[in-house]
């Protein structure tokens, strides 16, 4: 599990502590704003569609969540319509996901503030089983950053904020 506010991570929370097994959650640090109420259902396996578009689709989780928030308004400025994704569980409903990338024309950013090998290989996986035609690009960190005094400076050195993502969006669609 990764929750991108204390909504979401108390739900969670719960989930996990009714689940008779092993579960993991990677929660954040930074103050962000909340995207949900308490009256929103989360469910192992589980994601929240939290924008609709038709040209392409944004799946990040925890914080990555926000700044992919904020690259929805950046394309949206620039005509390009993008739904967004809150992949907050691994495993997930891999149809569900595929209907709303197939939905944003096959077109799918991943965007996660850590390693590869999480959201972005997932989605890859699940593309990969469907047969279809998808185009995917995952973006994540690829190098620890020496130093930066906040936060948004270890994103831009990452490349993960949200100018980066909604450029690697336009890039795509050849905008």
């Amino acid at each position: 599990m990764q929750p991108s506010d204390a909504f979401a991570a108390y739900a969670l929370t719960q989930v996990m502590a009714e689940y008779e097994g092993v579960c993991y959650m990677r929660t954040l640090r930074p103050d962000t704003e909340f995207i949900y109420s308490d009256d929103v259902v989360f469910n192992l396996g589980g994601f929240e569609v939290l924008n609709e578009g038709k040209d392409i689709a944004i799946l990040a989780a925890g914080y990555m969540v926000h700044e992919a928030n904020r690259a929805i308004e950046l394309l949206d400025q620039k005509g390009v319509s993008a739904s967004l994704i809150d992949l907050y569980s691994l495993p997930f409903d891999a149809e569900g996901v595929l209907d709303i990338i197939g939905a944003a024309g096959g077109n799918v950013i991943t965007v996660e503030d850590n390693f590869g090998g999480g959201i972005g290989s997932a989605v890859a996986d699940a593309l990969l089983d469907s047969g279809d035609a998808f185009t995917l690009k995952q973006m994540h960190v690829k190098r620890i950053p020496k130093s930066a005094r906040t936060p948004e400076e270890l994103l831009k050195v990452c490349g993960l904020t949200s100018h980066d993502i909604a450029k690697t969006a336009m890039e795509m669609l050849g905008v």
